[in-house]
């Protein structure tokens, strides 16, 4: 009863989801090529800012358009902006994308938000960690706390990209389960459970405002929502269905999001992670594999994460780091710690600023992360310039066979 169930959800998903797409197809609201537009939206993305311009992206019908303007008026993360410019495509790498040409962008400083707050707090818990961290090292902390990423310097992220551990500074389900699983812990210890995990799903969300409200860290949110929700009632959470529930979710209300790089890589690195650690233990069991019993489970979350999501990183961008699971297998234990560090020093210095001295604890961690990015940064990618949707369609056909092969 319970799959009959489950099947029929699936079903009304989808055709819900087909019924979504056929009238945002209707309505064809992408924006053309050459066309003028104006229109007021917030700014939700990194801005990185250089001796001459700012650059960032907006959200205009659902699709994200990005900008490059000038230095002042300053622009900064969560800022209500009025718009205005010329549409324009170009390609980025392999990809196509939607840019402002000749923008012109004004702050409306006039405009209130209940979230205002939270832009201002996070704009706070920057300079905290900038005020008490070498550029380098508050820039990696940052990134692997809050998923902030305004302030590294083009060097050192195309390390991070050679080097295979660029989604180390992208928030995502690990900093939801750790959140959660704090959170959780702080609250139970003076609230009854089913108020610890209210507390704990409210703190989720202001968490997804912090960082950003990216594709990765809105997917990892709906599915800690639904987790700790499923405790207030009673029942089991199941991966597969909150992945479903949270791409419904996103999906019905940004049906543009289906092109979105990172709402792709997100959601096939969450089956992969669900589906492939299974068949790796069976070809190499632990038993008789030392290496990997040494480094525990993170070589194997590594290797199901690339395996799921090799071709859209190779069709998008053509590129793939051979040193990803060697350097994923030998700093990854540091982020659990640094994001305990940093979290912890966070909440404390924002109600007394001193505590920020506690982030000196995570030097030693930091310094080791730069050290082994640094080397292994230094060494080029794997390039592939095509790779044909044939094979991108053959090579999960392949892996869904393995699946199934193993459940049977």
């Amino acid at each position: 009863m319970r799959k009959s169930l489950i099947l029929i959800f699936f079903a009304f998903c989808l055709v819900s989801l087909g019924f979504r797409f056929y009238i945002y197809d209707k309505a064809n609201l992408k924006p053309e090529n050459g066309s003028k537009v104006a229109f007021k939206t917030r700014v939700l993305s990194e801005v990185k800012a250089n001796s001459r311009i700012q650059s960032f992206s907006l959200s205009f019908k659902g699709y994200r358009i990005y900008v490059n303007s000038p230095l002042y008026p300053q622009i900064s993360y969560g800022d209500m902006v009025m718009a205005e410019g010329t549409i324009g495509y170009k390609k980025l790498g392999t990809r196509e994308i939607i840019v402002l040409d000749s923008p012109k962008i004004k702050p409306d400083s006039a405009q209130f938000s209940l979230l205002n707050p939270i832009y201002s707090t996070r704009q706070r818990l920057i300079e905290i960690f900038q005020s008490y961290l070498p550029p380098e090292e508050a820039s990696l902390l940052l990134g692997i706390v809050f998923g902030v990423r305004e302030s590294f310097s083009p060097q050192f992220y195309e390390e991070l990209q050679k080097a295979g551990v660029l989604h180390v500074i992208a928030a995502s389900g690990m900093n939801i389960s750790m959140l959660g699983a704090l959170l959780a812990g702080f609250f139970g210890v003076f609230l009854k459970r089913q108020m610890a995990i209210v507390m704990t799903c409210i703190g989720i969300v202001l968490f997804a405002a912090l960082a950003g409200f990216e594709p990765s860290i809105v997917r990892a949110s709906i599915m800690g929502l639904l987790a700790f929700s499923a405790q207030i009632l009673g029942r089991q959470s199941w991966a597969l269905l909150g992945a479903a529930i949270a791409g419904f979710i996103m999906l019905f209300v940004s049906p543009s999001l289906i092109k979105d790089i990172g709402f792709q890589l997100s959601f096939t690195a969450t089956l992969g992670l669900v589906y492939i650690p299974p068949i790796i233990q069976k070809a190499i069991p632990v038993k008789r594999a030392p290496m990997i019993k040494l480094v525990g489970e993170d070589i194997i979350t590594t290797i199901s994460a690339q395996i799921s999501t090799l071709p859209i990183i190779l069709a998008n961008f053509g590129t793939y780091s051979i040193w990803s699971v060697l350097v994923n297998s030998i700093v990854l234990w540091t982020v659990p710690l640094l994001m305990i560090i940093g979290g912890v020093t966070a909440i404390l210095a924002l109600l007394f600023e001193p505590f920020g001295n506690l982030l000196y604890l995570a030097l030693p961690l930091l310094w080791y992360f730069k050290l082994v990015v640094r080397f292994f940064g230094q060494f080029g990618q794997l390039s592939i310039s095509i790779f044909p949707w044939q094979i991108q369609i053959a090579y999960y056909s392949f892996i869904f066979a393995a699946i199934v092969w193993r459940k049977k």
